[in-house]
């Protein structure tokens, strides 16, 4: 449609024609809007992402899904890895932990590319009985088998994991006797590329670490430094395999511990 729009009038009335002669009025009529639609919302995206750039309260990661993911959903592919004999417990804490999630974009909702940011937010919960309390391997391996039917901006090389005591963590509220902070599990992808699965495999080795990748990560930290790590497609983005070389078994990784790699991955 571009080519058409640099023609003479003349000659674009003319290509027009006949493109609808081939296709028929009605299918030509849906090729039309369909060509207006995606002007129309690469405009939109050329001016938030200038209005993004211009405002310096813009969180990190929602200026990498304006740049990169601001054309469909966006978000996490998370695998349950428990309750399933009690639904109601599983439905209480996936509504405690997407209100948790949910105060990253409530809290700066007035800077620009947020509200669009939160519109577009999407996760895809990963269920089968078969999954509770399923080995690390195991999920990396379901969510594999998923990866390529995930929209791109959900289709990142790592999942999150509810296990039995990150459920008790998001369930249970920290108080003066009991400041357990919050998390789930992240998992380095495995089954999608064989190539890269062995890379990693033989890094994991070099470096004395378990595989697939793990670590715990704070539910607070997900959005603020996770994604904007993790979920990045360009060349500042950290590989899971990276940061659990970083994350003790007994750790939880926060916003204060993704400073650290910030500095080793500068």
């Amino acid at each position: 449609m571009a080519e058409s729009n640099s023609l003479p009038p003349a000659e674009s009335g003319e290509r027009r024609q006949s493109i609808a002669g081939v296709m028929g009025p009605e299918k030509f009529r849906q090729y039309m809007l369909e060509t207006a639609r995606r002007h129309e919302a690469a405009v939109a995206r050329k001016a938030l992402m200038a209005l993004v750039a211009a405002d310096e309260e813009t969180p990190d990661f929602v200026r990498l899904v304006t740049r990169d993911f601001s054309d469909g959903p966006w978000g996490f592919a998370i695998v349950r890895g428990t309750a399933y004999e009690d639904d109601d417990v599983w439905k209480d804490f996936r509504r405690a932990f997407t209100d948790r999630l949910e105060l990253a974009f409530t809290e700066q909702l007035e800077a620009a590319g947020v509200k669009e940011a939160k519109d577009n937010f999407t996760i895809q919960w990963i269920e089968d009985p078969s999954l509770q309390d399923a080995d690390v391997e195991t999920v990396a391996r379901k969510y594999g088998g998923t990866h390529g039917s995930l929209p791109h901006g959900l289709a990142h090389m790592f999942c999150l994991s509810v296990t039995r005591q990150s459920l008790d963590s998001v369930m249970r509220p920290s108080t003066k006797h009991y400041a357990k902070i919050p998390f789930v599990q992240v998992v380095g992808c495995v089954g999608v590329d064989a190539e890269w699965d062995l890379d990693f495999k033989q890094f994991a080795e070099v470096e004395g670490q378990p595989y697939p990748a793990r670590f715990k990560v704070a539910v607070d930290s997900l959005l603020s430094k996770l994604f904007s790590l993790v979920g990045d497609r360009g060349d500042d983005s950290i590989a899971v395999d990276e940061i659990s070389g970083y994350v003790k078994e007994d750790e939880t990784w926060t916003d204060d511990t993704s400073e650290v790699l910030i500095k080793v991955f500068p």
